[in-house]
């Protein structure tokens, strides 16, 4: 049978599952940053737990910037990386993490999310049921990357309180800590079987105009890079998204200014659809390691 280690070890052990893949100098990086990833990520813990015992949904906590900043930069930062452009220095090092991943490596680290996320009142375990719940948001939208009107309809949107629930449902199975048992497999297969059954009548031309309307502008972000996607895809806010929203949300793009966010949005709609998506984002790996294998 297998156990959770003792709280606040899931950060370095993560990292080093990773590291071992990594060359010299970029290992070196990573290892120098180990404590304050860590420390991050324990704040990032106390804010999940803060929005568990407040009984505020995963779904609408992310939305809720003023009081869970973390919750959405991290979840919604995560969802905007597939579009982020890998540069070559870390290219192949990436394909060698997914090459591992897609050959079952990581099986044990995901197990151990789960058996973490199984203690109550703990910072790093509701850290772990947080990070398997936006885990299926990623999933799904790779899996749907070509076809952006199942997102475009709100499918995706309704299995995030799906996945909470059947995630929930999971912790409390005691076959988790069976060796056999893939309790992230189990749960992505679900929450997929649910979203082809809600999607299937709208891919079959049941959508409204705005829907497709919205299928088609969606279609055209997912050929942008990260940064530009950013800008008009940002995730959702309890509010309109304006661009100081979108400035607190992704300061990894190292906006200048709310005004400089929107000068870029500008120039990008003055390009209209003239959109020429490269084949060197993390997306486009991850869709050639997954053809790969077929």
């Amino acid at each position: 049978m297998d156990t959770a280690p003792s709280a606040h070890s899931i950060t370095p052990t993560l990292l080093g599952q990773i590291v071992r893949l990594v060359p010299g100098e970029l290992r070196q990086l990573i290892e120098g940053e180990t404590e304050a990833i860590s420390f991050s990520a324990a704040r990032l813990g106390l804010e999940v737990l803060d929005a568990e015992q407040r009984n505020i949904r995963f779904t609408l906590a992310v939305e809720r910037s003023a009081e869970f900043p973390l919750l959405g930069r991290v979840y919604f930062g995560a969802v905007n990386l597939l579009q982020w452009q890998v540069p070559p220095v870390v290219r192949e090092t990436l394909r060698s993490i997914l090459d591992h991943a897609l050959d079952g490596q990581f099986n044990s680290m995901r197990k151990l999310f789960f058996l973490i996320a199984q203690r109550k009142n703990d910072p790093e375990a509701a850290l772990c049921r947080f990070l398997l719940w936006s885990a299926v948001r990623i999933n799904l939208l790779i899996l749907t990357w070509h076809q952006p009107q199942v997102e475009a309809t709100g499918v995706l949107d309704d299995m995030e309180h799906r996945t909470e629930h059947v995630l929930r449902q999971l912790l409390n199975v005691d076959d988790i800590h069976e060796s056999d048992c893939r309790p992230l497999h189990v749960l992505i297969a679900k929450v997929l079987e649910d979203t082809c059954a809600a999607a299937a009548p709208l891919l079959m031309g049941a959508m409204t105009e705005l829907e497709a309307e919205f299928g088609d502008a969606l279609r055209l972000v997912r050929g942008l890079n990260a940064s530009d996607a950013a800008i008009f895809h940002p995730g959702r806010f309890t509010g309109p998204p304006g661009s100081q929203q979108i400035l607190d949300r992704f300061p990894q793009h190292h906006f200048e200014s709310t005004n400089a966010i929107e000068q870029r949005r500008a120039r990008i709609r003055k390009r209209g659809n003239d959109v020429h998506p490269s084949s060197d984002r993390f997306i486009d790996l991850i869709l050639n390691a997954d053809r790969s294998r077929v």
